[in-house]
């Protein structure tokens, strides 16, 4: 088949069974629109979503990109286009940047394929991959470079590219490398310095079709939650967000950080029956000159607020911190833990997993008490490129940081002071580096565990 010349019979759908319609899916002889009317959505698509669609769907068009507002309903445009490519024969993958992204795609994947037409055209169907009659193949998968390198893709979405990992990236074109079709749709909010950035501006040179949605171009998306995050979040984040520019990031970090006392706050949380509870979480920045600095945050049961509940200093001495570390852990059967790691942290990090195997070895812990402080600890490096760190923060863009001067002042001091880097010449946020903000560190470790550990 020449793709050049091939374009799909239209066919007017009417009341055609879903059967007779899957059949000429895996035929071929049905077009995106048609594919796409025959969903019978609850919504309505806008004109700029069936303009957009004209491009992401062109199958002579081999590279596009959506540059859109948070809630611009880029994930869900771009997984139905590959998914009518893997719905007429194609192998198609969507790529999530993080494990933490893939629970939506999943979600609409089951809702088109599982109440529609495609149904009857899928022999395998597990929440995260479908097969088709015809030959075609679709997944949802993390991008990471082991799981980039798999088998042959026609056809692939890069969601959230912004914080794609650049081998992992290239490994996953290298899959299409044999296709004919080799289709790529990239898609993010902007980042500056960004993976996506550099693929933006190569396809803005190459003059490839790069697609703004800027949120006025989003209906769907709700005023109020517009008007909120323009008042909430600082000017440059608010315009790389909701306005799609590649904006610098400055001045002070957090705008959202309330102090006050809490306490109110945390006995309501407390009052919540136990299998919906909240509870603490620690982060630990190691230095072995200030002292190994350790930083409590609990969020409420909705995760719109961060309480950060505790701080403490444990001496520079690394094996009392350990022992400190494994007391807190056996006092709070539910607490998290994140440990920095890289650089000199790493030496840190080996000697809590190192000593918590000898005290299980010496039976100073039970069998039981080993296992529950090893599955709750993790570590988490600060990369030199910042990624890590930036994705902590960005996380609490959207909630309101509540901070108590006397039970924490130290991080609250932190909270308010942290600020971007404005010299920095890379092109990419850099927080400005202080040699004692470590408990703005260990508060954005401990924010990260007890989101997403």
């Amino acid at each position: 088949m020449q793709l050049a010349n091939y374009v799909p019979t239209t066919i007017d759908i009417g009341d055609l069974a879903e059967r007779e319609l899957a059949l000429r899916v895996l035929r071929g002889e049905v077009n995106f629109f048609t594919w796409n009317l025959a969903l019978k959505e609850e919504f309505v698509t806008t004109q700029k979503q069936l303009d957009d669609f004209k491009i992401l769907a062109d199958p002579c068009i081999d590279e596009a990109f959506i540059l859109a507002s948070r809630g611009g309903s880029k994930t869900y445009d771009c997984l139905k286009v590959i998914l009518y490519y893997a719905s007429i024969g194609y192998w198609a993958v969507f790529w999530a940047s993080d494990s933490s992204q893939i629970d939506q795609p999943k979600h609409y994947l089951t809702t088109l394929c599982n109440n529609t037409f495609l149904q009857h055209t899928i022999t395998v169907n597990n929440i995260e991959e479908k097969k088709f009659r015809n030959g075609g193949w679709f997944q949802i998968r993390n991008l990471t470079p082991k799981k980039a390198r798999s088998r042959r893709v026609d056809v692939a979405g890069f969601d959230e590219e912004r914080e794609a990992d650049e081998e992992a990236l290239r490994a996953a074109y290298a899959t299409m490398s044999n296709s004919k079709l080799r289709k790529k749709i990239h898609l993010t909010t902007p980042l500056l310095g960004s993976p996506a950035h550099t693929t933006w501006k190569r396809m803005k040179q190459e003059g490839k079709p790069l697609i703004i949605r800027h949120y006025s171009d989003c209906p769907y998306i709700n005023p109020a939650e517009v008007e909120y995050a323009r008042k909430e979040y600082p000017d440059w984040y608010f315009k790389q967000e909701y306005e799609c520019e590649w904006t610098a990031a400055s001045g002070r970090i957090f705008s959202n950080v309330k102090h006050c006392d809490f306490s109110a706050e945390i006995s309501a949380q407390n009052k919540i029956r136990d299998w919906v509870r909240t509870w603490d979480h620690c982060g630990v920045d190691w230095n072995p000159v200030y002292g190994h600095v350790m930083v409590w945050t609990r969020y409420d049961q909705a995760k719109t607020t961060c309480f950060v509940t505790h701080e403490s200093n444990l001496g520079t001495d690394g094996m009392a911190a350990c022992e400190q570390l494994f007391d807190t852990l056996i006092l709070n059967p539910h607490m998290k833990l994140e440990m920095e790691d890289g650089g000199t942290n790493i030496g840190f990090c080996e000697m809590f997993f190192g000593m918590l195997e000898d005290f299980k070895l010496r039976k100073k812990f039970t069998l039981d008490e080993y296992l529950s402080i090893a599955r709750r600890s993790y570590r988490r490096n600060w990369d030199s490129e910042g990624k890590n760190k930036m994705k902590s923060i960005t996380n609490l863009y959207p909630l309101t940081i509540m901070v108590d001067d006397a039970r924490t002042p130290q991080t609250a001091e932190w909270l308010d002071k942290a600020s971007w880097d404005k010299k920095d010449t890379s092109g990419k946020p850099k927080v400005l580096k202080d040699p004692e903000m470590h408990w703005f560190d260990a508060f954005l470790h401990s924010s990260w565990v007890a989101m997403y550990g």
